[in-house]
């Protein structure tokens, strides 16, 4: 391939972020097939952004495609599949000689803004990856497109660092490309998609099998109806344009063809270098260990910065002196730095131990979430550490532990007064739904996080009028904190809120940020939050994909002891948030349940559990005020057990 011209050679030199020698380098990525009616348009649209244009054609294309392709691409490949696309879209890398690729389908266009945009996007430093909008086209003339979801924004990750390290394709349809690293959300130029006019509905209706028969998530089906309706908005359409002239024309044709059947495997490799952990430990204790490690697969290991990126985390398995497993799911120590293919790393953790006295041999492993555990797929047997657990003290029975706080004196109740006085304020002032007995519990648990130390930064995911972001408000701001409130404001109106906390004095120290969370990742929270997040509230869509977003973001955001309320868990008029948290704690990620109030399940840090749940048992033990506190007085004379519940194996606080 020789050197193309770029517009990214017009950059300042300044602007070019560290390593490079010269201004970023563009390939672009198209995958096709019997696409000659089209194709030819769009390599010459692409022709004056690229250094690079890459196609690959699928071997059972019949018409001109390939030759076209020839004539005008740089690089040709021809492939077969089974209907999985995973491994042919990884083949870009063998032949991207670009610092930059980019994706585009071949029933699709850019727009005009590309031409700038694009050398700004590859020179700023430390980004990995971008997503741009998406237009469904759905007229030609005028050219019009689909201004509602799921068509808009229909947001693509289609620009990323030509890094094998980074990216990865899981093998399953509509899954899109995988990058590690911070990711950023460029609205200011669209990727314009003619498939719902370039194809019939029949064709589509066929597409649709397709996917579903290679495993396409069903979701998918929602941009498929029969006829797209709803709000449109004007489009630029397709530009037509000449190849530019200062491309030399003809492109390396590579003959072999290249079997993608296989599904492109993620690169996930790690081997333990060193172990240093106690040799003995008590029954039903937490031990600790410090594990160095070396990262032997091909891909890098990040923290958990983007939309579609990767959680990864270290934990052990607990197995018998037979080698049978005890514990699979043990406590995971997040990754929180980058680790580069054949670095090393060091982790510090710290684990619970079986509760029955024995020789056991302690595995250890790491694991991306929702994905693969690392030692499935590593060879060879795995490294194990030796562990005797001793017998310990029995813990306190529930009887006792009830006892005990009715010893302890009752809350302070010119507190209280003061609190229950600031509540019924915001009530006068401010519209919502809220019970004092979680209101109050919620400022006890931000007071007990500031008596062991724990400060900082709250959001709230879905504000609505601001009445349960008033109560963080009020705790945080003081101590210096911020509180972040992220909503669409479709609801109430941003003034108004803003005129609602004024109404109850309190008209600063927090910020809002606009729009619906699913567009927003940890880094660019990240950026607006001053320092660590101590209290989290989920309460926006309650559709189970945008909450199961918002929980991950929160896990990544929350500081060691913080806290996440999830509201409306156990609603049975909005089941998409019970289905979202269990599916969440389920995996065993991190985050644990330790109290259920009056609607909101309370998350926390496996680590600081204990803690919370038995500090939560004594703040409403001391508040037998209002129906719930009276209850649960009365369920811990008559029956303890009935204020106390279990929920994936953590012990949970119950208030309702």
């Amino acid at each position: 391939m020789t050197e193309k011209f770029s517009l990214s050679g017009a950059l300042s030199p300044n602007a070019r972020p560290v390593g490079f020698s010269g201004a970023p380098r563009l390939t672009i990525s198209i995958l096709t097939k019997n696409s000659a009616d089209r194709l030819e348009p769009l390599l010459a649209q692409l022709s004056w952004l690229a250094d690079q244009i890459v196609v690959g054609v699928d071997a059972e294309s019949a018409d001109d495609t390939a030759e076209i392709a020839a004539r005008w691409a740089d690089d040709v490949f021809t492939f077969r599949h089974d209907g999985q696309m995973a491994a042919a879209r990884m083949m870009i890398f063998d032949y991207a000689v670009g610092d930059w690729i980019l994706v585009v389908d071949d029933d699709e266009s850019l727009e005009p803004a590309f031409a700038t945009l694009l050398p700004e996007l590859m020179s700023r430093a430390g980004a990995t990856h971008f997503w741009f909008p998406r237009k469904w086209i759905v007229n030609e003339a005028p050219c019009e497109f689909a201004f509602s979801l799921p068509w808009h924004p229909d947001w693509q990750m289609r620009l990323f660092r030509n890094d094998r390290s980074l990216v990865w394709k899981p093998a399953r349809p509509h899954s899109g490309y995988h990058v590690l690293g911070p990711g950023f959300q460029e609205p200011r130029a669209s990727i314009l998609h003619f498939e719902p006019v370039w194809c019939s509905p029949l064709d589509r209706q066929r597409k649709l099998e397709r996917y579903h028969a290679a495993g396409a998530a069903i979701e998918n089906d929602a941009q498929y109806p029969d006829r797209i309706g709803g709000p449109r908005r004007p489009a630029e359409g397709f530009v037509k344009m000449a190849h530019d002239p200062r491309r030399s024309g003809g492109a390396v044709v590579h003959a072999e063809v290249r079997d993608a059947f296989l599904a492109s495997g993620t690169s996930w490799g790690m081997q333990v270098l060193e172990v240093d952990m106690p040799a003995e430990a008590k029954a039903g204790t937490r031990v600790i260990a410090r594990v160095r490690v070396r990262n032997t697969g091909g891909l890098a290991w990040f923290p958990d910065w983007s939309k579609r990126g990767a959680q990864l985390g270290f934990s052990p398995h607990v197995r018998d002196a037979e080698g049978g497993m005890v514990i699979w799911d043990c406590e995971r120590t997040l990754v929180m730095d980058i680790t580069v293919p054949g670095g090393e790393a060091i982790f510090v953790c710290a684990f619970h131990v079986p509760d029955l006295a024995g020789e056991y041999q302690i595995e250890w492993d790491m694991v991306s979430e929702r994905e693969c555990w690392f030692g499935s797929s590593q060879p060879g047997p795995p490294i194990l550490t030796p562990l005797t657990v001793t017998e310990s003290i029995a813990p306190p029975s529930v009887e006792a532990e009830v006892e005990a706080i009715a010893e302890e004196p009752k809350a302070d109740a010119a507190g209280l007064d003061a609190d229950r006085a600031f509540l019924a304020l915001i009530h006068d002032r401010i519209p919502g739904w809220l019970d004092d007995y979680v209101a109050l519990r919620t400022m006890e648990l931000m007071r007990w996080q500031s008596e062991k130390g724990v400060e900082g930064a709250a959001l709230e995911i879905g504000i609505y009028a601001g009445l349960y972001f008033s109560v963080l408000l009020r705790e945080v701001a003081p101590r210096g904190g911020m509180v972040l409130g992220l909503d669409t404001f479709e609801r109430v109106d941003e003034e108004v809120v803003r005129q609602n906390l004024a109404a109850v004095g309190l008209g600063t120290g927090f910020a809002f940020l606009r729009g619906p969370s699913v567009v927003h990742d940890v880094a660019s929270l990240v950026l607006r939050l001053e320092g660590p997040v101590r209290f989290i509230s989920i309460d926006g869509s309650h559709l189970v994909e945008d909450v199961s977003h918002d929980l991950l973001i929160s896990g990544a955001l929350l500081a060691e002891g913080g806290i996440i309320a999830c509201d409306d868990f156990l609603n049975p008029v909005r089941l998409g948030v019970s289905q979202a948290v269990n599916a969440h704690l389920a995996l065993g990620a991190g985050l644990v349940a330790f109290a259920y109030i009056q609607n909101k399940l309370f998350l926390c840090h496996k680590s600081v559990h204990r803690d919370l749940f038995e500090a939560t048992l004594r703040m409403c033990a001391a508040d037998p005020v209002g129906p719930t506190g009276a209850l649960f007085a009365q369920n811990a004379r008559l029956d303890p057990q009935r204020n106390q519940t279990r929920l994936h194996g953590w012990d949970v606080v119950v208030a309702p």
